[in-house]
């Protein structure tokens, strides 16, 4: 650390740094503040539209978010919902709508309002149709009648607007808050839980919770008003339909109740699916996870084509489901296009022919507005059957893994007669790494035994530092997860505190920001000790030579570092972390070099030489003995055992002939060895070796500083309107046959459904009675069963189209 005499560069390069940095100052939404109506109109929006059409908006320039819609804020409601002593048995239904309900709520009543505005349309067409025929139907006599019935008309649809559109904007607002609360609430549990259910849950799993399941809760959340305002739409349209076409009405009425129960059966069929599919999702997500994290072993022992064909497999599988999917899905598509055509035509049927009266314009009309009212809820319905499944199937997910109970990481007991013991004990307990696999996979190994430590009993002072020592495979890595709660003891009794924890785990773990972010890691910013840090974990120079010092990013998991590098960084995140009850760093110092890892340990860990973490519990793990002279304590792991414990005179002078001294002896002789051939190679090799050992541990950082002068460069983004050349190579992939058949399908299905509409218009013109009714009755039922084919079939080529 630099004295008050020395200038430190550090310290110039710390200020350059945050000189350059510019304050993120977020603007105020104008929506908090902006009049009632220009809230209701949105007009407030109109500023960041126009500039979206001047230029590309950036990130800077939206706006802050509201306080409401903090991400920190709605999770913390939903997790006191979650967490209250009411909730414990129920579904997590229940929570959501305590915490998310009062919105949704007020999305309801703007969604009543605006459905019964929708109505106005069909009345005042049916009246301002007779009044053209015919003025003397007028309800009251006024030369304006027509324009009172057009401006009612207009009122109305304005009003319908605006309450749908506040119904829209409130439901995706709730939406999107209640996925960012449960995505929170998954994360927050997958750090909780101990690595064993973790590794039986399987990383796949729970980040399909996190995404997937989440997200099936946003769609449902968009259309979940309409599962009960659907209905009340078809009610009063019936009524209506009644009150102009008389009892015909009930032929559409008994189609409905058909139609309605045969989609939601689709609905649920399509819903069971969609579950096998997600476990196969599961399994391919898990396994691609595992093959991405080995990918080394696999190059090198070129297994890519073995693995190749397991992921083939599994993913076969999963599109066998998705087609099925799609054909279920198709088949409600089918209900929604058929619903409208099978509806008008038993009712126009029923009217010519039960009731024998001429189908006139007015009727007619007004029976086809109301009917366009039906083919919303008629579509909308099948869809939210089928969402309330899927999400159903979600929340159960959710519930299980938010509700799990006794799989936190060990808290254990901290009681007063332990508070008042100098050291931290594990006395006579026996921990097991879970070997059980996903539920999914058929295949497993019955002679496999998982990896444990039985009948351990060791003590940890408190203030000192304690070197867990041992051979690869022994079992310091496992006994520092219990350490760290991440094994809980099957029994035996285990005191230690697993609250405020420092880890470095043995393979650095690092994001894509800058090297002060990585230490920080969301810890408030103490410059004096930064510094402090970066001297004692040797990174002084390295950050000298990067272009912009701490601001400097350092790539996807440290990809522009070297392996030293990384994992002196992950010391130093460790090490920053102040007043913490245990330090536990796992074989931090192997991947150092000898000088490097002497300078660090005196630096960091050394008390006699005045270390950073001095007065503090540290847990340092090792194979190499280089240091256990200088350790207060000392743990000998062997074969998953504590072999031996004590102080380093204990271990040499009172047993000279146990474990540790007989890893101590092997340990000396393979030094002196080394030393020898050391000066045998001359002063001229050891230099070329110093030379190269400097270069790999700093070569990936000087290169790409004296490249380009940054870690990591943005990303390019193309802005403006896309090229041919990407619409002719995703309908390339779609298949040429299958996408100029889609687009023929679904144009005929458009000029049949014009066709319907035409047809009718000549028909109510004409007035046709007896063959002829026969004859305008069945063209009307042709081109309504031709609409309901060739969108089924267009349908279909799309859906396939797409999944190729």
């Amino acid at each position: 650390m630099a004295t008050r005499g020395e200038a430190s560069p550090l310290l110039a390069l710390h200020s350059a740094a945050e000189s350059t940095r510019q304050p993120e100052q977020q603007k105020e939404v104008p929506g908090a503040r902006a009049h009632w109506l220009s809230r209701v109109t949105f007009s407030w929006l109109g500023p960041l539209l126009d500039q979206g059409a001047a230029q590309p908006l950036q990130a800077e320039d939206l706006w802050a978010l509201e306080p409401e819609d903090d991400t920190a804020r709605v999770t913390n409601t939903l997790r006191d919902a979650v967490n209250h002593p009411d909730n414990s048995n129920q579904s997590l239904w229940i929570p959501i709508r305590q915490a998310f309900g009062f919105n949704m709520y007020v999305a309801g009543a703007c969604k009543l309002a605006g459905d019964c505005f929708g109505f106005v349309g069909p009345i005042c067409i049916n009246a301002l149709i007779k009044y053209v025929e015919d003025p003397k139907v007028a309800m009251f006599s006024t030369s304006h009648y027509g324009y009172i019935l057009s401006g009612t008309l207009f009122v109305a649809s304005v009003l319908q607007t605006l309450c749908l559109h506040q119904h829209h904007h409130l439901v995706i607002r709730e939406a999107i808050r209640v996925r960012s609360a449960l995505t929170m609430l998954v994360y927050e549990k997958s750090l909780k839980i101990s690595s064993q259910t973790k590794s039986t849950l399987g990383s796949g799993r729970i980040l399909n919770m996190a995404t997937i399941d989440t997200n099936r809760i946003l769609e449902l959340f968009y259309v979940i008003h309409y599962s009960w305002a659907a209905p009340i739409q078809l009610i009063i349209g019936m009524l209506l339909l009644v009150h102009y076409l008389g009892t015909a009405s009930f032929a559409g009425v008994i189609i409905m109740i058909i139609l309605l129960p045969t989609s939601a059966g689709l609905s649920s069929q399509a819903a069971k699916i969609s579950k096998k599919m997600l476990e196969c999702t599961d399994r391919r997500l898990k396994f691609l996870t595992e093959l991405f994290q080995h990918i080394r072993v696999i190059k090198f022992y070129a297994w890519e084509s073995e693995m190749l064909g397991q992921v083939d497999e599994i993913r076969t599988k999963e599109l066998y489901y998705l087609k099925k999917m799609i054909i279920w899905n198709a088949y409600g598509r089918v209900i929604l296009q058929a619903g409208p055509v099978l509806v008008s035509f038993g009712t126009f049927a029923a009217y010519s022919y039960v009731q024998n009266e001429p189908l006139t314009a007015d009727k007619a009309f007004t029976a086809i507005t109301l009917f366009s009212i039906f083919r919303l809820p008629l579509m909308v319905l099948p869809q939210v059957f089928s969402l309330l499944f899927q999400a159903n199937v979600s929340v159960k997910r959710l519930e299980s893994f938010l509700y799990l109970e006794g799989q936190q990481r060990s808290s254990t007991s901290l009681s007063a007669s332990f508070i008042s013991d100098p050291s931290f004990e594990i006395r006579h307990a026996t921990f097991k790494w879970s070997n059980e696999e996903d539920k999914t996979t058929k295949e497993s190994d019955n002679d496999s035994v998982p990896a444990q430590l039985s009948n351990v009993t060791v003590s940890i002072p408190k203030g000192k530092l304690t070197l867990v020592v041992g051979a690869v495979g022994s079992g310091k890595s496992t006994l520092l997860a219990t350490l760290l709660g991440e094994l809980q003891p099957e029994y035996g009794v285990v005191r230690i505190p697993t609250r405020y924890v420092s880890y470095a785990a043995q393979t650095p773990y690092l994001i894509n920001a800058s090297v002060q972010d990585n230490i920080l890691f969301g810890a408030p910013l103490d410059t004096a000790r930064l510094h402090r840090v970066i001297k004692s974990c040797e990174l002084e120079k390295e950050l000298v030579g990067l272009p912009n010092g701490f601001q400097s990013e350092i790539g996807e998991n440290g990809v522009t570092l070297s392996g030293g590098q990384k994992q002196r960084l992950s010391i130093a995140r460790a090490v920053y972390s102040k007043d913490q009850e245990l330090y536990v760093f796992d074989d931090s110092l192997s991947a150092l070099d000898v000088h490097v890892a002497t300078r660090v340990f005196n630096q960091c860990f050394n008390e006699s030489t005045g270390g950073l973490l001095a007065g503090c519990t540290r847990v340092l793990s090792t194979h190499s003995l280089q240091f256990a002279h200088l350790a207060d304590w000392i743990i000998v792991m062997d074969n998953m055992k504590v072999a031996e414990m004590g102080t380093f005179e204990d271990l040499t002078r009172v047993t000279p002939n146990g474990k540790f001294a007989t890893m101590l002896k092997s340990f000396q002789r393979a030094d002196e060895t080394s030393i020898v051939e050391d000066s045998n190679s001359g002063d001229q090799s050891g230099n070329l070796n110093t030379i190269r050992s400097k270069s790999r541990s700093s070569s990936s950082v000087s290169d790409v500083a004296a490249g380009t002068g940054v870690l990591v460069q943005d990303e390019e983004k193309a802005e403006g309107n896309l090229s041919w050349s990407v619409y002719s190579s995703y309908f390339v992939s779609c298949g040429v046959i299958s996408t100029v058949g889609a687009f023929a399908l679904l144009f005929g299905t458009q000029i049949s459904s014009v066709s319907t509409d035409l047809w009718l218009t000549n028909w109510t013109s004409n007035k046709p009675t007896g063959v002829n009714l026969t004859f305008y009755l069945s063209i009307y039922a042709y081109l309504g069963l031709s609409t309901i084919v060739l969108g089924f079939v267009g349908d279909l080529c799309c859906r396939y189209a797409g999944l190729r």
